[in-house]
């Protein structure tokens, strides 16, 4: 293999297991108040229903834990070839769009595929993993949908 690609290109097309995340109250209040979310509708139902909404709504910042829910469930030497004893792993970024508002104690389902891998050399050499995420409602409709990379270091 030249020095410039990665074994790890065999992954890409590669489909992850879906994830369920469940919108839990608490969670998305704790949440809110750890990111100085103050607007009613992310904590008092009464206000959601004057603006409109079902119930209360989660704030867009939130969404970055669905995502984070699809990578804590990797196995993360058969999804993506890292052994945890000799490589190390980081975020690298993400891009989501939501298609519209989340709300308290929705299931959704998290669908991953690989989408793209890039060799890197630098002072380390390391992959930069793309994963796109597709992210539906118990009713099958599209909430979000984007993509996270993942910069795993050999």
């Amino acid at each position: 293999m030249a020095e410039n690609e990665s074994k790890r290109k065999i992954l890409v097309g590669r489909k992850l297991r879906p994830v369920t995340f469940t919108i839990d109250k608490n969670s998305v209040q704790d949440f809110s108040r750890l990111v100085n979310e103050t607007n009613a509708v992310y904590f008092d139902p009464k206000a959601a229903a004057l603006a409109g909404y079902p119930t209360c709504v989660v704030p867009p910042s939130y969404t970055q834990l669905v995502a984070l829910a699809m990578i804590r469930s990797l196995d993360w030497k058969v999804d993506l070839m890292l052994d945890w004893n000799t490589q190390t792993a980081m975020y690298g970024e993400q891009d989501l769009e939501y298609f519209r508002p989340l709300f308290y104690a929705e299931k959704l389902t998290v669908n991953a595929q690989i989408s793209g891998v890039e060799h890197k050399a630098g002072k380390r050499t390391f992959d930069a993993v793309a994963i796109a995420i597709q992210v539906q409602d118990e009713s099958g409709d599209l909430a979000m949908a984007g993509g996270i990379q993942l910069l795993l270091f050999d």
